[in-house]
């Protein structure tokens, strides 16, 4: 059999995948507990925003991403001039709450152990849950979490 690999659409994708997906799960686990798990598996995450601004400027800035018990934290920044100043663990705490409210018992992220990032989350109360060897750019990276 010759196979042919090309790019296919997203709408193809997602509809092929969706519908595999769920007869395997229905296959292993049961029309009931197939479809409860189905319905885990293709859960849409939500993105919530924050933003702390100072003068009318954005001074720190977080995404973070809600799924299913666990907030993973995205891209997170704050103005070089402004770090130190409590702004990051002021955008965490806000995380934390918004989490909390969300029913989610866990936050996570991933980071590269070489950044000053890694000590501040450190100090935040995040602890390395695994580490991936040469993973970005030949450097480690760490996956950290924390529970709220």
């Amino acid at each position: 059999m010759a196979l042919s690999i090309k790019r296919i659409s997203k709408r193809v994708y997602n509809r092929f995948v969706d519908d595999e997906i769920k007869s395997s799960l229905i296959d292993d686990f049961g029309k009931k507990h197939g479809m409860d798990h189905y319905r885990t598996f293709t859960f849409k995450e939500k993105k919530i925003l924050l933003g702390v601004k100072m003068d009318g400027k954005i001074i720190g800035a977080i995404c973070l991403r809600i799924n299913r018990g666990s907030a993973r934290i995205g891209g997170f920044a704050v103005a070089k001039k402004m770090r130190g100043k409590g702004i990051g663990s002021a955008l965490l705490g806000e995380c934390r709450k918004v989490a909390r409210a969300h029913g989610c018992e866990k936050l996570w992220l991933w980071t590269l152990p070489a950044m000053p990032a890694y000590r501040f989350y450190k100090k935040q109360g995040f602890f390395e849950e695994a580490r991936l060897k040469r993973q970005w750019g030949g450097k480690d990276l760490c996956v950290m979490s924390r529970f709220i």
